[in-house]
């Protein structure tokens, strides 16, 4: 897909998600109201996004008839799934670990 491809507030999307990658962030929420056409074409991208930057993208997708719990939910496995990826990176990285792999 060409970025030509990509209009409104869909390109924006994609580049700040790329941004705080580099920057260092654990995660970025992508949300946008339903129907939003370029944030749809957006959203198409991502998956390119989250392995080339490795960083985890969650989409929420709003309307007038979203509730609320279902939100929290997405959004506290969302965060606990980067904690736990941090910690399997932390141990990965630690001082004992790389002595354990490099016996095998």
């Amino acid at each position: 897909m060409k970025t030509d491809d990509i209009g409104g507030h869909g390109l924006s999307s994609i580049g700040a998600s790329i941004r705080r990658a580099k920057m260092g962030f654990d995660g970025v929420v992508h949300i946008y109201p339903l129907t939003c056409m370029p944030e749809i074409v957006a959203q198409s991208t991502f998956n390119e996004v989250q392995k080339k930057y490795n960083i985890p993208i969650m989409t929420l997708i709003v309307d007038e008839m979203t509730g609320e719990a279902g939100y929290t939910t997405r959004l506290e496995a969302f965060i606990d799934m980067i904690l736990m990826k941090k910690k399997a990176s932390a141990a990965l990285h630690s001082p004992d670990t790389s002595r354990l792999l490099n016996n095998c």
